[in-house]
């Protein structure tokens, strides 16, 4: 298909246009000009959209730009960091969102040349936990009681003396020693500086 009015210098479009009844409106894939000067090669840069159709109207869904972006809605929210502009899910002023459904776990994989699953986030329904892992081994869990474990595949059950539930923040290492620092990011420390505190709280914030 073409758009045979080449000396338009406004932004042009050619589709092709589908539907199932001769009394709806079609969906349309659809190539759109980015550049409204097409003198050159290099402003010649085309987008393809899909269109679907909702009571009758066409209305834009996906695009993929010139430069491969993949944009799921037509809003222009704000410009995505170009770091991360790949995929972008754009709905306006509404709940944008991504749904993994699975009877078993669902996951997002980090890789490289070397490794293909160095980082994941995973969440095993089986035990309904999320699990985060970093250089392919598992690193944090949240299980289904809620409970943070750093280094722990599985939370001590034992419960702290005057408690009723184990705790809640579990840190451990395999065959080492463990500890918890609490670091100030500051290299002009002086005598008499706080580093920092722990510090117990109710909800009425009591300390």
């Amino acid at each position: 298909l073409f758009n045979l009015d080449q000396g338009n210098t406004t932004t042009q479009t050619a589709a092709l246009v589908m539907s199932p009844d001769s009394r709806a409106n079609g969906a349309e894939i659809s190539v759109v000009k980015e550049n409204a000067d097409f003198s050159t090669d290099a402003g010649r840069d085309v987008a393809i959209t899909f269109a679907s159709v909702l009571n009758n109207t066409a209305t834009e869904r996906m695009r993929i730009d010139s430069a491969g972006v993949v944009k799921i809605g037509s809003n222009t929210l704000v410009a995505p960091d170009t770091n991360a502009d790949n995929l972008v899910i754009d709905t306006g002023d509404v709940d944008s969102g991504i749904s993994i459904l699975s009877a078993t776990t669902g996951r997002i994989y980090f890789g490289d040349a070397a490794d293909d699953e160095a980082g994941s986030i995973r969440y095993v329904h089986t035990d309904n936990s999320l699990r985060f892992e970093t250089a392919s081994d598992e690193a944090l869990r949240i299980d289904d009681e809620q409970r943070l474990l750093v280094g722990l595949t599985a939370a001590a059950t034992a419960v702290p003396p005057s408690e009723s539930n184990a705790s809640l923040l579990q840190v451990g290492a395999l065959n080492n020693p463990v500890s918890i620092g609490l670091v100030r990011s500051d290299t002009s420390i002086t005598s008499g500086n706080i580093f920092g505190g722990i510090h117990w709280y109710g909800t009425d914030t009591t300390s």
